[in-house]
């Protein structure tokens, strides 16, 4: 039996507890000396620390995105100020408003900071001097064992060394266990990386009790996809386990209202600041340039498959209505001049907000299609039906990933559903802000695919 690696990843985490530490207590001796005993200092410490245990503020890994390091640190943030009111509550301090908003606002900053830098002097590390590194392997010659070969590859900063990749023997077509046992016992290996295709439940068993016996960490990768790489819930039936898929995080209600007040406030907002100002002179430019409505409405699919109006500003011909459904292509003639404009700044989209409003649309959410290519799509993309589980949005993390207007291909399409439903199952109200920044970086910069 091989004693555990001796690594320092761990020590990370304590190192930066204790600077948090450090920076609570320094900031509010400095900020509220004269309001706190010595014991409160110690009481917001161990605050800080409980509410840390309960939101996982220290489980951050290096496969962490930044976002969900943002997420956790507002949660975490949050708590603690109820718990700092509570606590002045309770022992009835005095306290003058304006230093205490001083201390919440240079302490958030200074801690968010913190871990911010830490975690990117991190990777930078990894990246540039090759520390912090973990030695792997990769046993099996799935599709996406070699997916996982290839994120390795192209991903340093991650710091994963990938060793060797084990694939069966080709008389045999099993792995050959003694091969993995040899790296693990005798290379130095960290982390072992196991294809589900590729094993038998036995293999499984058995490579299984290597890693714990080498103090080895082992993950599995997953072959179906479309099971094992949705969200799931562990649920027991007395003793038997039994995995529930979770369709979306927005099944929970308060994630469902809290995205529901976010697209009131943000669609309000931009008809009363933006669109209240800018719809006169884009009406005037419409008609100046071309015979027809101001306005295009077409029905597409939302929520359930239920149909509604979406509304636009009209960027094509009138005499070219009955083409309405093929799709605009790069100088497409049915294009106005004022409609080129509009399409290329996505002011067309404008009017979309009330569709918002009203509640048939999301500010970002799957971009809805027209009916005629939502019955195509269906039978030809799978688990496009899976994109009407949640309201479609004006714009979505497809197309903040280049997928667009004109679907060309079927990858295009393909590869659209697969953003779109990543986005239902992982939805945050961060994700929704970072999308809706991203479209706005598009829009000032230009979309090549905007047209």
């Amino acid at each position: 039996m091989n004693k555990k690696i001796g690594r320092y990843s761990h020590w990370i985490k304590y190192i930066v507890i204790a600077m948090d530490f450090l920076t609570i207590f320094i900031f509010s001796f400095g900020f509220l000396k004269f309001y706190l005993d010595a014991y409160l200092y110690l009481l917001l410490l161990v605050c800080w620390f409980v509410i840390a245990r309960q939101t996982a503020f220290y489980k951050i890994y290096r496969f962490t995105s930044v976002i969900s390091i943002i997420q956790v640190f507002f949660k975490q943030y949050f708590i603690y100020l109820v718990c700092f009111f509570a606590l002045f509550g309770v022992f009835e301090i005095p306290f003058q408003k304006w230093t205490v908003f001083t201390y919440f606002i240079v302490l958030g900053f200074t801690l968010f900071g913190i871990k911010l830098l830490i975690f990117h002097v991190l990777k930078e590390y990894r990246l540039h001097y090759g520390g912090n590194k973990r030695h792997v392997i990769v046993v099996g010659n799935s599709k996406a064992s070699f997916e996982l070969v290839d994120f390795f590859k192209f991903n340093p900063e991650y710091g994963y060394y990938l060793k060797e990749v084990i694939v069966p023997d080709a008389v045999t077509n099993r792995i050959n266990l003694e091969v993995v046992q040899k790296y693990v016992q005798q290379k130095g290996i960290d982390e072992i990386y196991c294809s589900l295709k590729s094993l038998d439940s036995k293999q499984i068993s058995t490579l299984f009790t290597l890693a714990n016996n080498n103090f080895k960490t082992i993950k599995f990768i997953p072959d179906n996809h479309e099971l094992l790489l949705r969200k799931m819930d562990l649920q027991f039936y007395g003793i038997l386990p039994l995995m529930t898929v979770n369709q979306s995080p927005l099944d929970n209600l308060s994630n469902a209202m809290s995205k529901r007040l976010f697209d009131v406030f943000f669609s309000l907002s931009m008809i009363l600041f933006v669109f209240s100002w800018l719809f006169p002179i884009i009406a005037i430019c419409i008609r100046m340039d071309s015979k027809g409505p101001i306005f295009f409405k077409q029905k597409r699919n939302g929520l359930n498959y239920r149909e509604f109006y979406c509304y636009k500003f009209r960027s094509l011909y009138v005499k070219d209505t009955e083409e309405e459904y093929k799709p605009v292509t790069k100088k497409d003639r049915r294009v106005t001049l004022v409609g080129g404009f509009l399409r290329s700044t996505s002011l067309d989209e404008l009017p979309q907000f009330f569709n918002v409003l009203i509640g048939n649309m999301s500010v970002v959410g799957p971009r809805p299609h027209a009916l005629i290519y939502n019955q195509e799509y269906t039978k030809k993309v799978k688990n496009f039906m899976m994109r009407h589980l949640i309201k479609p949005g004006i714009t979505g993390m497809a197309q903040t990933h280049g997928y667009r207007g004109e679907v060309e291909n079927k990858r295009d399409i393909v590869n659209r559903v697969k953003y779109d439903i990543f986005y239902i199952q992982n939805w945050t109200l961060l994700l929704d802000v970072k999308i809706i920044f991203i479209t706005l970086i598009n829009t000032f910069s230009g979309d090549k695919k905007a047209y």
